[in-house]
């Protein structure tokens, strides 16, 4: 079980790498301001890539062995795509992939194709 410090330093690790800074943030003027804006977050406001970011920083914060993932990266560009599965996979997880991008290849060791 990771505490909570340690996973709060990761995630706000990889948010600052991605840079994604706003949402640390933005999350702490929501903690401190619960008159938001009916109910919405800053999350409400990210981009679809932007949102793709912020659910593999959490992957990646929280590491665990085996994930899967279903056009995980599709609205983002292939280099920050690379950097993303980079970093999965340096954290040692399992990665499991449904993608469209036949960029993402090389980060997988085995392949099922069907037609």
């Amino acid at each position: 079980m990771h505490s909570d410090s340690a996973l709060y330093g990761r995630i706000a690790s990889y948010v600052r790498k991605y840079k994604l800074d706003f949402i640390l943030e933005a999350q702490r003027n929501e903690a401190h301001n619960h008159s938001g804006s009916c109910g919405r977050t800053t999350f409400d406001t990210l981009s679809p890539g932007q949102l793709q970011i912020a659910n593999l920083i959490f992957v990646l914060a929280i590491q665990p062995q085996l994930v899967f993932l279903d056009d995980a990266v599709n609205s983002l560009p292939d280099c920050v795509a690379d950097q993303l599965y980079g970093d999965l996979c340096a954290a040692g997880i399992t990665l499991v992939t449904i993608a469209s991008n036949d960029n993402l290849r090389k980060f997988h060791v085995h392949f099922l194709q069907l037609d």
